[in-house]
């Protein structure tokens, strides 16, 4: 093995420090993304982060989500920084970890940086080490078990097998889908236990009873997840053409078919290699072909798994970054197997390959915006717009827009205004209407939405458009109500409950200044608008949520808002309230609110 020159190391520093405070930069300037804010809030900062606590679903990376909770109740509701900081930790530890293998295990100068390389530059896998997401936390603990798992196949020492255990044990805690790969180290290190013949055996079964707790819960709540249908991530059939090419198509920043055969036929070569290196000679050749097989190993044992948990229970294929292990176990594979090729052309033309994940990097650099989430980037534009429209009216306009938009949209709205706002859609198949003011849409995929809309503005990374109605609607009063210094607990506050009337079959608008005053936060205070059938079946239903719009309200706070319903459908069953599901206690300070009738109730739906 070569020895390791200061300047390599140097080199190897000066990479990931550069690496480590671009992350930082984005971490501080770039906008949430829709699962950053669901996590953050309900998870995070609601401090709801225990299993079945709270809201259950396979978005909680358990470990990922307490860190959180901790970062949050220390510096506070600092966004978008406070929920990624544990992600920005891991990033060190993945540096240390990653520059440890290549050290201890790379045989040359190419060979070392062709595992240095993509792990420290690879946009699509680095992106997770600044997001509020687990999957960054749960590499960097991969990294650093696997090797732990290296040392102790190589020297047989015991406390290299507890690090490995910890270090892989936490990764999974920060991401479940690593349930097979650690089930499979543990396989590694119980081999190593039976084959060296060493009389350790109270070791292995306290290793053993660790690994049947830590791991047996966490396959029994990923169990408890697929029952009530939360691991709906994924595909049902199609592992190399759905779940293979979503993680290649990321990687590779291209969907081109060929570069997907390139990975799957390196990947089944270097898996057939292993195999045969590792059944070839005695046992004690086994044992020393350990290493060097061991990354091999746990991808092929990893892809063995999935298939089979998906023919017999049933279990989704995962999809891009829920394969996010695969790419450092594939870096990882050919690291180690080109190492037993004396061609040293090999490892130049991988080295040489692997300079494109810098090249991309450097090409796609940005403080902005998210690669890969680009598509739910709002432009401080449009912020502004609604802002100026404000002036003259006094009341926030309404503004339509897909579900998934809504929380981004409320989080990167200006937090000193008086008014807030978020975006309806319906969540009942309704999107996009034609009563909104104003719309937030992909006219691309909503042509339609021109019929009565016309672009104002647009946001070419995105590709969103934000749109305002040709003609507005004229607002007819119907009633008004107010109240003040009421202190509720209840589930329900009504606001205007069995509208009147004469507004069957119309668009209905809610105006509303309200000041509340809440002993915590987060509160999960919401306003809904709500219609049913006379049937009683829901045909509208849209929150308004105070701690993404509003913010903090302990010392009071007064906001404007609007809402409406496209379609009131049973005036008795239909109205606007303040759900207060948690049951916390608040104060009702002030409230004024007038409900009008709007002119149309025509909706657009995409063709």
């Amino acid at each position: 093995m070569q020895s390791i020159s200061k300047i390599e190391r140097y080199l190897a520093f000066a990479l990931f420090a550069s690496v480590f405070v671009y992350l930082i930069i984005r971490a501080v300037n770039v906008q949430l993304v829709h699962d950053e804010v669901v996590t953050y809030f309900i998870y995070m900062h609601h401090g709801s982060w225990w299993p079945f606590k709270g809201y259950v679903d396979a978005n909680n990376h358990l470990l990922f989500s307490a860190l959180g909770n901790l970062f949050s109740s220390i510096i506070g509701h600092q966004l978008p920084l406070t929920p990624r900081i544990p992600s920005l930790l891991a990033f060190p530890v993945l540096a240390i970890y990653t520059w440890k293998i290549a050290k201890c295990f790379g045989g040359s100068v190419f060979n070392r940086w062709l595992f240095i390389i993509p792990l420290a530059t690879a946009p699509y896998f680095i992106e997770f080490f600044a997001l509020g997401r687990g999957y960054g936390l749960s590499m960097a603990f991969l990294i650093a078990g696997i090797f732990y798992l290296l040392q102790f196949l190589r020297h047989f020492q015991i406390h290299q097998s507890y690090l490995s255990l910890l270090f892989l044990t936490l990764a999974l805690y920060s991401n479940l889908t690593l349930i097979f790969i650690v089930i499979i180290a543990f396989g590694l290190i119980a081999f190593q236990w039976f084959a060296s013949k060493k009389e350790r055996h109270s070791q292995l079964f306290l290793q053993f009873m660790i690994f049947g707790v830590t791991t047996g819960w966490a396959i029994w709540y990923s169990l408890q997840l697929k029952n009530i249908e939360k691991l709906y991530y994924g595909y049902t059939k199609g592992f190399v053409d759905n779940s293979l090419r979503s993680l290649s198509e990321l990687i590779a920043f291209t969907n081109d078919p060929v570069v997907l055969w390139i990975f799957v036929i390196l990947f089944t070569a270097v898996f057939i290699f292993a195999v045969a290196h590792l059944l070839k000679g005695n046992i004690g050749q086994n044992l020393k072909s350990l290493p060097t097989v061991a990354l091999p190993v746990l991808l092929g044992g990893a892809v063995i798994s999935i298939l089979l948990a998906n023919l017999i229970l049933d279990v989704k294929l995962p999809s891009d970054r829920a394969l996010l292990y695969f790419f450092p176990l594939f870096t990882g594979s050919l690291f180690f197997i080109a190492q037993k090729f004396s061609y040293n052309i090999l490892n130049i033309s991988i080295f040489t390959t692997s300079l494109l994940f810098p090249l991309s990097l450097i090409v796609n650099m940005n403080t902005t915006h998210s690669l890969f989430w680009k598509q739910e980037r709002i432009k401080p534009s449009f912020h502004k717009i609604v802002d100026n429209s404000i002036e003259n009216d006094g009341f926030p306009p309404s503004i339509g827009g897909k579900s998934i938009l809504a929380t981004v949209w409320s989080i990167s709205a200006p937090q000193n205004t008086k008014y807030v706002t978020d975006l309806q859609s319906g969540n009942m198949g309704l999107y996009p209407d034609s009563v909104a003011t104003y719309q937030l849409a992909d006219t691309n995929e909503y042509p339609s939405v021109l019929d009565h809309y016309s672009v104002i503005d647009h946001d070419s990374i995105s590709g969103l458009s934000f749109l305002k109605r040709t003609e507005p609607l004229a607002k007819s009063f119907v009633q008004d109500t107010t109240y003040s210094n009421v202190k509720r607990e209840e589930i329900y506050t009504d606001i205007f409950k069995g509208i009147d009337s004469t507004t069957l079959g119309k668009a209905v608008l809610l105006e509303a200044e309200i000041t509340l005053k809440t002993n915590t936060f987060p509160t999960d205070l919401q306003v809904i608008a709500s219609a049913q059938k006379p049937s009683g079946e829901i045909s509208y239903f849209e929150g308004l949520p105070f701690d993404l719009t509003a913010g903090e309200m302990q010392n009071g706070k007064t906001v404007r808002l609007s809402m409406y319903i496209p379609q009131v459908t049973d005036p008795t069953k239909s109205g606007f309230y303040i759900l207060n599901k948690d049951k916390r206690s608040f104060e009702i300070v002030d409230l004024k609110a007038s409900l009008y009738t709007l002119n149309e109730t025509e909706n657009i739906h995409a063709q």
